[in-house]
């Protein structure tokens, strides 16, 4: 079992993490990983794949984490309604607009200063996109000099709801990049 300080220590001395969740125990261990985040970086940006930015900030309040410190980037509401980006989120039309996702990873990395992205859940993507596109987006944000600065934690959930073959692959290729794959 991973411990709270484990997962500090990793994120400090990693550039490049994957989480294997299981999705029984995914809120409380999503909180452990953001917590961990926030306390050891002043600016993080949250992408939110698997839920929406107001999802989100219902479970980081009563955890008493710092909100201020994260820019959002939601790639699910506006597919339900029409919203509107802010100082703090932007909403991208879907979860399959990788060229848009990009965009905003880059406005947050340059704009709002972020040192480190997470991928909540980047196996979500799987439900969107094929596996070559999704590759080759996360190549793109471990090489291209605009997105290599930043520390990268992508979150791959495995249980009932997400087709396992493809998440397998996915973790066995992302495990080539990845400096650190936890099962957690």
């Amino acid at each position: 079992m991973v411990m709270k300080n484990d997962i500090a220590d990793l994120i400090n001395e990693n550039k490049f993490i994957v989480f294997l969740i299981n999705e029984v125990g995914y809120p409380d261990r999503i909180r452990r990983i953001v917590a961990a985040a926030e306390k050891h970086h002043k600016s993080v940006c949250y992408v939110c794949l698997s839920t929406t930015y107001e999802d989100v900030l219902a479970w980081m309040r009563p955890a008493n984490i710092t909100i201020d410190k994260f820019y959002f980037i939601d790639t699910l509401s506006r597919y339900y309604e029409e919203k509107k980006s802010n100082e703090s989120c932007f909403f991208a039309s879907s979860p399959s607009s990788l060229d848009e996702i990009k965009q905003a990873l880059s406005f947050a990395l340059k704009e709002k200063g972020c040192e480190m992205v997470i991928f909540d859940a980047i196996s979500s993507l799987l439900e969107y996109k094929d596996m070559f596109s999704i590759l080759k987006f996360t190549h793109m944000l471990m090489t291209e000099n605009n997105y290599t600065e930043a520390k990268k934690l992508y979150i791959i959930l495995s249980g009932d709801t997400l087709p396992e073959e493809e998440s397998k692959k996915l973790v066995t290729d992302l495990r080539m990049f990845a400096d650190s794959v936890i099962e957690f």
